[in-house]
């Protein structure tokens, strides 16, 4: 399940205006990627 999330969330992060800007808004904040791939899997559940 946790991969099928993370590819999800990977491709949400890309295409998805809305994950891209929390994407991005969180990288701004000193998170690393996979923090923010993390919260983007979180925010699909």
């Amino acid at each position: 399940m946790r991969a099928k999330l993370y590819l999800a969330a990977v491709a949400a992060s890309r295409f998805n205006p809305d994950m891209k800007a929390q994407k991005y808004r969180l990288s701004n904040n000193g998170k690393t990627k996979m923090q923010a791939l993390g919260a983007a899997m979180r925010k699909l559940i």
